[in-house]
């Protein structure tokens, strides 16, 4: 994974080293004059690990919308503005929550969930998914910038326009206010300048903060994620099984006839497989104990013994192989030849302090595995005997430590046996919770929706809860901005003394913030390469 984490980084960093030669050469070329009209008419700024588009042509869009049942704007934008102060609070406590958990967890050698995650592509994001982090960062940032210009433009400030742009692999979106109809609307005794040309109002800022919006995101696509499966009830069913998508074609499992793609899963050993959840859950509860072994008398395995048992075992290879490469469906079983005496109201009530066993040796028999795994399940030797007698035997398959025999119900004929390691069986298939009820409707579609309904939430939640920090150059700025204005009027603090818990506050802030970022970055290398 660090390769791949090392790949995506270089590409990344040669995409952009060809923007930026590709741009200087242009600039410095005799096509200067058409390239920079070009970039001008499509409002195109291209920097170093940085472009951005900037358009007017949303501006009768975004003022339409303005005018659409103005008071209820008002009182959405007034709810907006309780959340707003409400959710400055609780991202200072969740910050500062996630700071003690991480000092405490490293002090008593605890793992604790990651309030706060670092998404990089390639380190602890699969890249498959890297079209689900760019689409959901998108829509979350427009439909935010688009409630701030919404919001401004019914309160009469000026809109000069509306931007894209894509810093490194992180997409966003901005809105450009007119600073002259911002401070006519809004007069502030001190303004607060953020960069050239740009001026905040608090008054604006907290009665229209757009931190309201992404909520209203998070809380609508995680409706939609729990909803989900009844939405699409006609078309796929849910809950009884995994869909098999795709299998790795240098895996064992590969079979197009016995195990096609398409193929759903409904439970491994007896373990009831009802979505990827569950699936995930049996493969970790086989993994985490001892592989079963399986009732079998000594005349029945006698009478199952395979031709193509091998004679001259090598008993210091692990595992030990006794069958023949000839055998079709053959498995090696080890069983113990000890026996035990035990009564049957003495294995009932559980008092087996008078039971004898006989000397211990390992026993090695090629014998079909499907048979065998038909029988009633064991632990030891002592399990059998109430139900075949102490003629019986524990049979397990011969395997290496980290080896498991799986028995796969599925929908497409016989029960699938496999034999190695969990790992290579779970990374070998692709499953998804959602069964198409007709054979023309694509596989994906549903886990693609999932994806992105999953991303959208999370980054929404992600730009509630970071963008209502009492932070420089955030949106909690003036959110806090706006607090101390009212309760300088409250408690009538002077200029001075309002500046200096705005600065102490705003300082406490970004370093909190700055803490949170940098411990998640380290968490989410160091669960990567130590």
């Amino acid at each position: 994974m660090p390769s791949i984490f090392a790949f995506l980084s270089s590409g990344v960093l040669g995409f952009w080293t060809l923007i930026f030669i590709a741009n200087y050469l242009l600039r410095r070329s005799k096509l200067r004059g058409v390239y920079e009209r070009f970039l001008g008419l499509c409002g195109i700024t291209v920097a170093l690990g940085h472009v951005k588009i900037f358009t007017v042509g949303l501006n009768r869009f975004f003022a339409r919308c303005a005018k659409v049942c103005p008071r209820w704007q008002k009182r959405w934008f007034c709810m907006g503005a309780m959340f707003g102060v409400f959710s400055m609070f609780a991202s200072v406590v969740v910050l500062i929550l996630t700071i003690l958990t991480v000092f405490t967890s490293e002090k008593n050698n605890e793992d604790q969930p990651q309030k706060l995650v670092v998404v990089l592509p390639g380190v602890n994001m699969p890249t498959s998914q890297i079209v689900y982090m760019v689409l959901a960062l998108l829509v979350s940032a427009i439909l935010h910038e688009a409630g701030h210009a919404v919001c401004a433009l019914g309160e009469g400030v000026k809109l000069n326009g509306f931007g894209l742009f894509l810093m490194i692999i992180y997409p966003g979106a901005y809105v450009d206010l007119d600073t002259e109809s911002l401070l006519n609307k809004f007069p502030l005794q001190n303004s607060e300048f953020t960069a050239p040309g740009l001026v905040v109002a608090p008054s604006l800022a907290i009665e229209r903060s757009q931190v309201w919006h992404n909520f209203v995101i998070l809380m609508f696509t995680y409706s939609l994620m729990v909803y989900l499966p009844l939405i699409l009830t006609p078309f796929y069913t849910s809950g009884q099984g995994v869909l098999v998508k795709g299998v790795d074609a240098s895996s064992p499992l590969y079979s197009p006839v016995t195990f096609p793609v398409g193929t759903v899963i409904t439970d491994i050993n007896k373990c009831p497989v009802m979505d990827v959840d569950s699936y995930g859950a049996c493969l970790r509860s086989i993994y985490n104990w001892k592989s079963s072994g399986f009732c079998v008398d000594l005349h029945t395995i006698e009478q199952l013994k395979s031709a193509y048992q091998l004679k001259n075992l090598s008993l210091q290879k692990t595992p030990v192989e006794c069958c023949s490469s000839e055998g079709p469906g053959d498995l090696c079983f080890q069983f113990d030849s000890h026996s035990w005496t035990v009564s049957e109201e003495d294995f009932l009530f559980g008092d087996l302090g008078t039971q004898t066993k006989t000397a211990k040796s390992s026993n090695y028999r090629c014998l079909n595995a499907r048979k065998i795994v038909d029988s009633f399940e064991c632990a030891e030797n002592r399990d059998c005997y109430l139900f075949y007698g102490e003629s019986s035997r524990c049979l397990f398959p011969s395997q290496a430590n980290q080896s498991r025999l799986l028995r796969v119900s599925h929908s497409h004929g016989d029960d699938l046996l496999y034999i190695g390691d969990l790992f290579v069986f779970s990374y070998a298939l692709t499953v998804g919770n959602f069964v198409p009820v007709f054979s023309f409707l694509p596989e994906s579609l549903p886990d693609v929706m999932m994806n992105v309904l999953k991303y959208l939430s999370s980054f929404s939640a992600a730009l509630a809860l970071l963008n209502a920090v009492p932070c420089y150059t955030l949106d909690g700025q003036w959110i806090f901005s706006g607090v101390m204005e009212a309760l300088a009027v409250i408690f009538g603090l002077d200029q001075s003394d309002k500046e200096s818990i705005k600065v102490v506050v705003l300082s406490f802030g970004t370093l909190l913030l700055v803490a949170n970022i940098v411990v998640a970055f380290v968490n989410s290398f160091s669960q990567f390469y130590f």
